[in-house]
């Protein structure tokens, strides 16, 4: 009883829990509001729609609008940056030729002075030269360096500025008469520096020829040091005398090393007379270079000429081959590759032909005078008692103990080799070789005559010795059968073949036996006293 009044009880209160406490007119009224509102909302987004069709009706006239200034725009643009360039352009052109008018003026302020001018350049190197041949003639001995290069600067340094003037008005108007006037200072320049340092150079080569004494190597490597100091002391003097703007700062003059006059056998550094331009330069500057470069080349290529017509004669006297070979390697080989300079090598390569020439010559004296004209002395004949003085007989390593025709003809060639190419040595080893073979064909019958014409010892000496010539040509590279050897027994041998020497020795021996003890004793003896 009591459970089921407790849940009618509870069933009670969730009925009143559950039932709501709001009236139906209020539901009514919420739904009215909400409308309400959603309303509002539909109203103000018709507003926003309209408001974003009138922005992009708008926007797109503004686009419309863009599109048909802005090719306009760059037009604009485009014809201004012209405007720009032109105006620049005419700014520019302006001053060039407000530039080229006061050049104009200048140039014709100097035209007019031009005479003056060119007189007061004259009257310095005038009174400069004088002043040095006159100091010349009261002075016996050789003037100083200083005097020839810095006095001479110090005394043309006042005309600097005067032909700085001249080249920079050529520069600008490069006019035929500013030319005519570089061209009439330059040389009467280039001829008092002829008069002045043309003796004192003569004098100096004349001295070191004097002190030379025959002493060739040691004169040509003194002489051309001292050329090439000079010609590097006149290339600084010119350069100082006449500079051009785009020139570096010159050390002192008289800073040299060595002294460019007097000479001497220290080297010196490779020198350069292309001068006068670089590449920095412009056109105009440049034709003021050349009719420079134009004048000095003259002074350096009579101080070449000079120099070659003293030596020349020495060279041309010259006499053993070996002082010839030592010429012209020194020359070709170390003194023609130190100074870079076009008169200077010019020089070098007419020595060097002067040299081969006279090689050639006395190649030829050479020949008839030692190898074929040559009298054998009674130990030149001393065989087969030499080769018992020698190891097994092979003279091949012994030169002492060759005929000495053999041994001139195989130094001749080993100085030729040097020198000659190899067509040219050729020729002239074909010359050594057949001279040679004359000279022992003549000896193989003095030495048969010696022996009392047993053919054994002549036969042995010949075969030895052509044996000797065959090794040296194969070491020089000439062609072996290029010429016949003067024997019949030579003649049947190939190149390749060594003579037969132990026999042969060996009946020379036996035909020798009595008398080879003596012999063997005597030749050293013979050899001394020859």
């Amino acid at each position: 009883m009591m459970e089921s009044q407790q849940s009618r009880e509870t069933s009670k209160r969730l009925i009143d829990v559950l039932r709501p406490t709001w009236q139906p007119n209020d539901i009514i009224k919420m739904f009215h509001e909400e409308r309400a509102k959603i309303e509002q909302r539909g109203r103000e987004c018709k507003s926003l729609l309209s408001e974003t069709d009138m922005v992009l009706t708008e926007a797109q006239t503004l686009r419309d609008l863009y599109s048909f200034i802005s090719p306009k725009t760059l037009q604009l643009h485009s014809e201004c940056k012209t405007l720009i360039q032109e105006r620049n352009d005419l700014r520019e052109s302006y001053d060039k030729i407000n530039y080229t008018l006061n050049r104009q003026e200048e140039l014709r302020s100097i035209l007019k002075r031009m005479p003056e001018i060119k007189n007061q350049v004259f009257a310095i190197l005038n009174s400069v030269s004088q002043s040095f041949q006159n100091k010349n003639s009261t002075n016996s001995e050789m003037t100083p360096l200083e005097d020839y290069y810095g006095r001479f600067f110090v005394e043309c340094r006042r005309m600097k500025d005067l032909t700085l003037q001249l080249e920079s008005c050529l520069t600008c108007a490069n006019t035929e008469e500013l030319t005519i006037y570089l061209e009439e200072i330059y040389r009467l320049y280039i001829d008092i520096r002829e008069q002045l340092i043309g003796p004192v150079f003569t004098k100096n080569l004349d001295r070191l020829i004097e002190k030379a004494n025959r002493n060739y190597c040691d004169l040509i490597q003194q002489s051309c040091a001292s050329l090439a100091r000079t010609m590097r002391n006149e290339i600084q003097l010119f350069q100082q005398v006449f500079p051009t703007k785009s020139d570096k700062p010159q050390s002192n003059i008289n800073n040299t090393q060595g002294d460019p006059v007097h000479g001497s056998s220290s080297s010196v550094a490779p020198i350069s007379t292309s001068l006068l331009v670089t590449e920095s330069e412009s056109n105009q500057s440049k034709e003021t270079n050349i009719i420079k470069r134009q004048a000095f080349r003259e002074l350096l290529e009579l101080l070449c000429k000079i120099f070659y017509e003293h030596l020349r004669p020495i060279i041309i006297h010259v006499n053993h081959l070996e002082t010839l070979a030592e010429l012209y390697k020194l020359i070709n080989e170390t003194i023609r590759f130190e100074f870079n300079d076009e008169s200077f090598q010019s020089t070098m390569d007419i020595l060097i032909e002067d040299i081969q020439e006279r090689l050639i010559f006395r190649t030829e004296v050479f020949i008839e005078e030692n190898i074929l004209d040559y009298k054998p002395s009674h130990g030149d004949l001393a065989y087969p008692e030499k080769f018992d003085l020698v190891p097994s007989g092979d003279l091949y390593d012994f030169q002492s103990m060759w005929y000495p025709t053999v041994q001139r003809a195989v130094l001749a060639m080993h100085y030729l080799k040097r020198v000659f190419d190899d067509s040219t040595f050729s020729d002239l080893a074909q010359e050594l070789v057949a001279a040679c073979y004359k000279s022992l064909d003549v000896a193989q019958h003095l030495v048969d005559e010696r022996h009392g014409g047993s053919k054994i010892e002549a036969s042995l000496f010949l075969s030895k010795h052509i044996a000797i010539i065959m090794n040296q040509m194969r070491i020089f590279g000439l062609d072996q059968s290029m010429l016949a050897p003067p024997s019949p027994l030579m003649a049947s041998m190939s190149p390749d073949d060594n003579p037969p020497q132990s026999s042969v020795h060996n009946a020379a021996a036996a035909a020798a036996s009595t008398k080879q003890h003596q012999r063997a004793q005597d030749a050293p003896k013979e050899r001394a006293r020859d």
